[in-house]
């Protein structure tokens, strides 16, 4: 029995709104909202993502995510049999687990291994997300398919990743499908995750609904690069395309920071990764 920390993230993922002089302002500032949404959901993704890389791709001692925490002693994990194929781990956060400022963490992860998916070309992993929540800020549903697809020329791990993710917020929901690779660029062949790099490219849809109506956009993924102990994306781009309306964050050169470029109609403007914010 091992035990884990911060699963989910508490990211903010409401909508905020913006006054505009006139109707190509309003566009864009609108279409930032999107990008916005879309840079919190990346946090998430990752927040619920690092802790079942830490079980199947590492010992199982600490979180992948941000700061490698140990599990808290409130979560509950079953493991069918490390080693044992196919192999079952079972995540429960109960009833009494809560984050340091109150917020009561609920919910199942259930985790399905046909081989050494780190290892082993071929190996399939799936994870289901139950009603993993925060408090009444959000939970989170759906299912993620992870394949073994061997090395690629240069040396490097890839894995196709098969997902689709529900978010339920107060003020809107979210759910998107998406379709790509995750290539592990380095830290395969150490035992902590500080020093991972990953690289991700594909393709998605993400439908948001909320009290005013329902809108869906395409987003895709070049060469996008996460380095664990950056902590953000330090490279590559997200695209994303709403009724023909394009909007570009670019993560730049490989340089660690909390800054990107993000293009709306032409227009360029720099982005915080921390706030989700167009800072000027």
């Amino acid at each position: 029995m091992t035990n884990s920390h911060h699963l989910l993230s508490a990211v903010a993922l409401a909508a905020l709104a913006f006054t505009a002089c006139n109707k190509t302002e309003t566009k864009s500032l609108e279409a930032s909202d999107e990008v916005r949404s879309e840079s919190m959901l990346d946090v998430v993704d990752r927040a619920v993502e690092g802790p079942v890389d830490a079980l199947t791709l590492r010992g199982g001692g600490a979180d992948c995510g941000e700061g490698g925490s140990p599990w808290p002693a409130c979560v509950e994990i079953t493991d069918s049999g490390e080693g044992v194929y196919p192999r079952t781990i079972v995540v429960d956060f109960g009833e009494d687990c809560y984050t340091p400022n109150g917020l009561q963490r609920t919910g199942t992860i259930e985790i399905e291994l046909t081989g050494d998916v780190r290892n082993e070309e071929g190996a399939v992993r799936t994870v289901a997300f139950n009603d993993l929540s925060l408090g009444d800020v959000m939970s989170v549903n759906g299912t993620r398919v992870l394949i073994n697809a061997g090395q690629n020329d240069a040396g490097d791990w890839v894995f196709n990743q098969e997902t689709s993710t529900t978010i339920n917020r107060p003020v809107l929901d979210i759910t998107r499908t998406y379709s790509g690779t995750r290539t592990w660029l380095a830290g395969h062949d150490t035992d902590d995750c500080g020093d991972d790099i990953w690289q991700r490219d594909g393709e998605g849809e993400k439908t948001v609904t909320n009290g005013i109506g329902q809108n869906t956009v395409t987003v895709a993924h070049e060469a996008v690069v996460y380095n664990r102990p950056c902590g953000y994306p330090v490279s590559g781009s997200v695209t994303l395309v709403r009724n023909q309306f394009e909007r570009i964050l670019d993560f730049g050169d490989g340089t660690c920071d909390a800054l990107a470029e993000l293009t709306i109609n032409g227009t360029t403007y720099l982005f915080d990764l921390d706030t989700h914010e167009i800072i000027e």
